[in-house]
């Protein structure tokens, strides 16, 4: 993504990435992430599925991944209740949070690690507030940055019906692919499968909150904090982007 006013000149045979400013990345990250949500939608319903679904036979494996009413109405993605509203957060500590402690705890470091060698100011970075930092974005980071990864996860996964006729429309998309001749193929009795709250007749989220009080009381902290370390490693590097 190219910025207005950013110089693209560099030596012969290279590259040069334009440098971004805190919200020109805020403003990209927030972009991409509503570009992709419904990629993301549809990655992780394909991965907690229960049916076996063809690489060939994409209609038939999106009418099993998206009811009818998601169908007819692509927009209803981008209102799952909460999901928009976690991507944003996240983008938002990622690009601006962090960033603005970064430029308080370690000056040096304010456009990242790459710009401070290429000034020559890395012996200038203060050891102490880079030790603060780092352990900022390792506790901190993933006190905040796991939790929204988790609930993300499982907001996607959860299914937009027509109001009222949740069952019923999830039956006639298994009926439609049927006697359409592609018969549904479920996963075996040696593979695990995700019990979704709208198939076990529980309340599905109504948003990030409830996402996270469900969770909470349904679960325990520890379901918040799964595969922490994966979150912390990527908190305490991107850390120096």
């Amino acid at each position: 993504m190219l910025y207005i006013g950013a110089s693209m000149k560099a030596p012969k045979g290279q590259y040069s990435i334009p440098r971004a400013t805190m919200w020109q990345s805020f403003v990209y990250g927030v972009v991409m992430a509503f570009v992709s949500l419904p990629f993301s939608i549809i990655t992780n319903r394909s991965i907690t599925t229960p049916h076996k679904l063809s690489a060939f036979k994409p209609a038939a494996s999106l009418r099993l991944l998206l009811t009818s009413y998601e169908r007819r109405r692509p927009w209803t993605l981008y209102l799952t209740p909460g999901l928009f509203l976690a991507q944003f957060l996240h983008v938002f500590f990622v690009t601006v949070f962090s960033r603005l402690v970064r430029i308080i705890l370690v000056p040096t470091l304010a456009n990242g690690l790459e710009d401070a060698e290429r000034d020559g100011k890395v012996s200038d970075i203060s050891t102490i507030g880079l030790s603060i930092f780092i352990l900022f974005q390792a506790l901190g980071g993933t006190a905040i940055l796991c939790p929204l990864e988790v609930m993300s996860a499982r907001l996607t996964v959860q299914r937009n019906y027509t109001p009222g006729a949740e069952f019923e429309e999830e039956d006639a998309e298994i009926n439609a692919v049927n006697e359409g001749g592609e018969a549904v193929e479920y996963a075996g009795r040696d593979e695990d499968v995700l019990n979704l709250r709208s198939h076990s007749g529980e309340e599905p989220y109504k948003g990030l909150r409830h996402c996270y009080q469900r969770m909470l009381e349904e679960e325990g902290v520890s379901a918040l904090f799964r595969a922490w370390w994966l979150t912390m490693l990527g908190a305490v590097l991107s850390g120096f982007a």
